[in-house]
Parts: C-alpha cells; sequence; structure tokens
C-alpha cells in the first residue's frame, strides 16, 4: 500500500510541475499589415494554440504623426511580435477562447481547470520599455472574470528574454472550469514588443507542499 501511495505521489508532483502551454506561436503565422488608424481584429486558426484559435487586435489609439503599426505571429522560430513606429500609440491584444468572428470572450469555450496551475506566465523576447500588462480570465461561459495586472520590464532583448508572471493564486478555487484568457498590452507610444510563448504554471506553494508529502511517504516506506 505504501509503494502505491508513493507512486501516487511522484505522478502528482511531476503532473503539477509541467506548465500548461496556451501558445508557443509555431503554428498560425500571421501579418495584419501596416495600418495607422482605427482597429484590425484578426482570428487565426493555430493549431498549436488552445482552443484553436488565436484572437489578435491591435488599436492604435494616438498617432500624431501618421506612422504606422503592425501585428505579427512568425512561427519559425515561434514569436508574436508588435512593431510601431515614432510616437504610435496602440493597445494590443492577445486573446483565447473566441469563437471565429466573435468579439466575445469565452464564445468558444476552453473548458479548462487551471486551479493547480493558476499562475499566467508570458515569455517576453524584446520590450523597448516598461509597459503594464492586464490578463482577465473568464469562467463558466464567460459569466465571470478575474483580472490581474503586471508590469513587463523594459531593455528585454533576444539574448535575455523575460518571463512576466500574472498571478491568479487567489482565485485558483474559482478556476475549474476556465472558457476565455485575454492579454491586454499597453506599450509606450513608438514601443515595440514580442513574446515566444504564453503558458500556465502552478504556485510555487503547491509544489512545495506535494514535495514535502513525497519526502514524507518515502521516509515512511523506509
Amino acid at each position: 500500500m505504501a509503494k502505491r501511495v508513493l507512486i501516487f505521489a511522484t505522478a502528482a508532483v511531476a503532473s503539477a510541475s509541467q506548465a500548461f502551454i496556451f501558445d508557443d506561436f509555431t503554428t498560425g503565422a500571421y501579418n495584419s499589415g501596416y495600418f495607422s488608424t482605427g482597429t484590425v481584429d484578426d482570428h487565426i486558426a493555430a493549431a498549436g494554440a488552445v482552443g484553436g484559435i488565436r484572437f489578435v487586435s491591435t488599436t492604435i489609439t494616438a498617432n500624431p504623426l501618421v506612422g504606422d503599426s503592425r501585428a505579427r505571429v512568425v512561427t519559425t522560430p515561434g514569436i508574436y511580435a508588435v512593431g510601431t513606429e515614432s510616437q504610435v500609440d496602440i493597445i494590443s491584444t492577445l486573446g483565447y477562447g473566441f469563437a471565429n468572428a466573435s468579439l466575445v470572450p469565452a464564445s468558444n469555450p476552453l473548458n479548462i481547470n487551471l486551479s493547480l496551475d493558476p499562475i499566467l506566465k508570458l515569455r517576453f523576447v524584446s520590450n523597448d520599455v516598461a509597459q503594464p500588462v492586464t490578463a482577465t480570465i473568464f469562467t463558466n461561459g464567460g459569466v465571470n472574470s478575474y483580472t490581474v495586472m503586471a508590469n513587463a520590464p523594459g531593455g528585454i532583448n533576444p539574448g535575455s528574454p523575460v518571463d512576466v508572471q500574472l498571478d491568479f493564486t487567489s482565485f485558483a478555487g474559482l478556476l475549474t472550469d476556465v472558457d476565455g484568457i485575454q492579454f491586454d498590452f499597453d506599450p509606450a507610444a513608438g514601443g515595440d514588443f514580442s513574446l515566444s510563448s504564453v503558458q500556465a504554471v502552478p504556485e510555487p506553494a503547491s509544489l512545495a507542499i506535494l514535495g514535502i508529502g513525497l519526502v514524507a511517504l518515502k521516509r515512511r516506506r523506509k
């Protein structure tokens, strides 16, 4: 019996320690093209993105010099990149759980459980200037939503990527039926940034508890 419990605990630790990958941008190539006004919304079929559809939206909020903005997904090596010319100010949105042609979050329900993986992690490959990032999780068909903010530091370059975490641990018990996730980026005017992955990872406390339990079971077995 002790051996069976030990095996179960080991499997639980391994399972909890593995990140849930929402998107690695290696499928669903995309190019919004250059534009200087308004909003460009697109739904991209991406086999590697959770739900099979990646929602991308870019809105120009100010553009005194009439410059251009562009959003792209480059599948090799796998990045989501947003670029703006001087003084072009934008809001960029990246979403999962959107039905094709719909602007409604959770319209393509993901039906995933993130109660054990309540931390969303964005890997920034580049980011010119520090910017706020907002993440919203929609549950129960979009009836409920939970929002967390974090700051992505500036000066990130491809040689030294940085992980930015949005911690939903305080809502973990409510994340058993996640149907949509939306990230909103607000770079400084003229700022560029790129991502290489979107993941959900376990909270450190949960891993520590499982690890302690595993050690205790090993000692008991001995």
